[in-house]
């Protein structure tokens, strides 16, 4: 039995201070990548551009009718896509034209199906099977354009990622507990695994007495039956990651059947007994390792107007498309992309302005939350002069950190520059007319508690994440996000020593909020996750306690910036609003708890706005080249505890958008 380990690490040690930012940390390492991303994108040859497309079908959206290296069309009435060429060097399988027109039939108007070049008529038949199957599976969801591997084979279907983005992230199988019966999973894969099963158990953990240097060890032993046919002379693998909050392993499983051993050596007591209690935690790359590299250059390849001032076209296209697929949220090009933007007069106090920035940042955060906006701004006069007041961050496209304000013009035209894409939603007059009412209030908090402060950085995934994987896309579980804070802990240390401002933890200081420990202190996330198991709580017990409007967190020992409340873009508008009275008689509504998708459900605006043609929206799009999208607008009234328990969960958000839920989470 082959067995191959390629990597293991361990974290340093406890204690060290930091002042990080993973927000400002991730987006270059992100960003560092791209170089390679398209060059090393592993798809198949030009399918050639002379192919002429069937009846009914023209060259997908000004792409030349090339994506990703495949020939694609599209069929305007249907909106379905087909695609000839093979899907990064696995053939889709075969389905004529005629057998994909039937099999389209009856489809929903949003369905999409990606199919191979017909090879034999033979495979007519079971191809037209396997595409109703598909279709059937993909009757309430939105467009998806990944082909059609996932539902065949004998393995289990994987996890609802239409193309490549994000598909580096595991699967969790489960915890290995010392001395505890073994573990046995069906491994799922986007292609064909190697085994269709494999289990796992560890041996009790060695005292001092029995291991080297006086530390404790534990053995993890993984059995595997037989490969798939073929698998053991093409030289097939799974991949695995073996996590803790203070080490990981990356393991190749090949060969026969048989064991692979793991030793796990040189724990700490408290090492060991994370292990004792919590396990070993297993989680499952689908992809394989080229594949993997694939997805993570593919990902990358959204983010690379992080980098600039405005967002170039084939950035713009790739989130766009991300977006409708990943999140059913269909923003297409505008026919007229002139800016509208309002005169002043036209702008109340209040007035809500919802973006997107199309750089891979805002959709990923429409993705998570189930939002159709990424950044959200409010209109405020103060002494008679509007401004545009916000949360933000100093970046390549803004020229200003901090909780600030903008004169009127002088953001519109910031935000043209940017490559914003901006709804303009005003206040209904009832709500309008009690913002008025208070308006020297407003300003006067805005002053006093929050201009001048550092973006939420502390609190903003809190804000998102209230129920634990109902929260996240699948494949990602809570517990591989509770590991990797942990593990990425002491190199976001390193990676942001020197930034400025300097940053805290995008997560250490709320979980210890969570854990009533004085702030600031030293410590790391290993050891909060450590006290929380001491007092019987999981990360996912942290995850669901509800962050609170009056929480304080530490500002910067230099003085750059005051302690205060922290605010993402949306709880800052929110917290303006909840000082107007929009929630007076409402019990316990926390502004820290609300994501973008909160702030345009909300029953405050106007039905719509006259002068725009949106037939589709109750609202008014000011500048933008792609059109914007917001269901679910206007038809909820605040309700006690609102939006501290909500789902989120794509690419459908089926609980998020229930009746029940929308009401009571």
């Amino acid at each position: 039995m082959a067995l191959f380990v390629p990597a293991r690490a361990r974290r340093g040690g406890m204690g060290a201070r930091r002042s990080r930012s993973a927000a400002l940390a991730l987006v270059p390492l992100f960003c560092g990548a791209l170089l390679f991303s398209r060059g090393a994108s592993l798809s198949a040859a030009d399918p050639g551009a002379s192919a002429a497309p069937p009846a009914g079908y023209v060259v997908a959206d000004g792409r030349d009718g090339v994506f990703r290296g495949k020939r694609v069309w599209r069929h305007a009435a249907r909106r379905a896509t087909l695609v000839r060429d093979e899907d990064h060097g696995r053939r889709l399988p075969a389905l004529s034209l005629q057998a994909f027109a039937e099999a389209l039939k009856g489809a929903a108007s949003h369905d999409s199906i990606s199919v191979a070049e017909p090879t034999s008529k033979a495979g007519d038949d079971a191809s037209s099977a396997v595409a109703r199957r598909l279709l059937a599976a993909r009757g309430k969801g939105p467009p998806l354009s990944g082909g059609l591997e996932a539902p065949l084979g004998n393995h289990a279907v994987p996890s609802p990622l239409p193309a490549l983005e994000w598909r580096m992230i595991p699967e969790y199988v489960g915890a290995v507990r010392p001395g505890a019966p073994a573990l046995t999973w069906n491994v799922s894969s986007y292609r064909e695994p190697c085994y269709a099963w494999t289990s796992a158990s560890a041996s009790p953990v060695e005292r001092p007495d029995a291991a080297a240097n006086g530390t404790f060890a534990t053995t993890v032993v993984f059995t595997t039956p037989a490969p798939r046919e073929g698998g053991l002379l093409g030289g097939c693998s799974d991949w695995y990651a073996l996590l803790t909050t203070t080490s990981w392993h990356v393991e190749r499983l090949a060969g026969g059947a048989g064991e692979h051993t793991v030793r796990w050596e040189g724990l700490s007591a408290d090492e060991a007994a994370e292990i004792a209690e919590d396990g070993v935690r297993v989680f499952h790359f689908q992809e394989d390792v080229l594949h993997t590299l694939a997805a993570t250059f593919e990902t990358a390849a959204l983010f690379t107007s992080e980098l600039t001032q405005g967002v170039d076209a084939g950035t713009a296209a790739r989130n766009a498309e991300f977006l409708r697929d990943y999140a059913g949220v269909d923003m297409r090009k505008r026919e007229d992309r002139s800016a509208r933007i309002p005169d002043e007069e036209d702008v109340q106090s209040g007035d809500l302005f919802c973006i997107v920035r199309l750089d891979g940042l805002d959709p990923l955060i429409m993705w998570g939350s189930g939002s159709f906006c990424g950044h959200n701004v409010v209109a405020l006069r103060i002494n008679s002069t509007l401004y545009i007041t916000e949360s933000q961050t100093k970046s390549s496209y803004w020229p200003t950190n901090f909780v600030q304000r903008t004169p009127y013009a002088q953001w519109m035209k910031q935000a043209q520059e940017a490559s914003y894409n901006v709804l303009h939603l005003r206040l209904s007059p009832t709500h309008a007319r009690l913002f008025a009412e208070r308006e020297k209030q407003v300003a006067e908090i805005f002053a006093t508690e929050h201009e001048g402060r550092l973006y939420g950085y502390v609190n903003m995934l809190f804000t998102w994440m209230d129920v634990g994987n109902d929260n996240l896309p699948t494949p990602a579980d809570w517990r591989l996000v509770a590991c990797g804070f942990a593990l990425l802990d002491p190199l976001l240390d390193r990676l942001i020593a020197k930034a400025d401002p300097p940053v805290p933890s995008l997560w250490n200081s709320a979980l210890s909020q969570r854990l009533g420990l004085a702030l600031p202190n030293d410590k790391e996330t290993a050891e909060l996750l450590a006290i929380a198991r001491a007092r019987n709580m999981s990360f996912l017990d942290l995850l669901k306690m509800p962050e609170q409007d009056d929480w304080i967190y530490p500002g910067a020992a230099s003085g750059e910036y005051p302690s205060g409340p922290a605010s993402v873009c949306d709880v800052f508008v929110c917290r303006l609003w909840k000082a107007a009275g929009f929630f007076d008689g409402v019990e316990d509504v926390q502004c820290t708890e609300f994501a973008p998708i909160d702030l345009s459900e909300l029953a405050f605006y106007e039905g719509g706005c006259a002068e725009a043609d949106l037939s589709a929206q109750r609202s008014c799009q000011i500048m933008g080249d792609y059109s914007m999208v917001l269901r679910h607008f206007n038809e909820v009234t605040p309700f006690a505890h609102m939006r501290q328990r909500c789902p989120s969960k794509p690419p459908h958000y089926p609980r998020r958008f229930s009746a029940e839920v929308q009401s009571t989470c």
